[in-house]
């Protein structure tokens, strides 16, 4: 049993289409989010950061 509330669940559509997101951002979840699965937000950000940890 998880100790911790549960988070909300988006895919990767979901964030794309969020107003609240800069173009430059849309383009770093395009890229480091997979079709076919959910992220948290939490999980997301983490997919951003490696993704940018292997750029350079």
């Amino acid at each position: 049993m998880a100790d911790e509330k549960a988070q909300p669940q988006f895919t990767k559509q979901d964030f794309l289409s969020s107003t609240e997101l800069s173009g430059a951002q849309r383009d770093l979840l395009e890229t480091a989010l997979a079709d076919g699965r959910t992220y948290t937000a939490d999980e997301a950000e983490e997919a951003v950061k490696q993704l940018k940890g292997g750029l350079f």
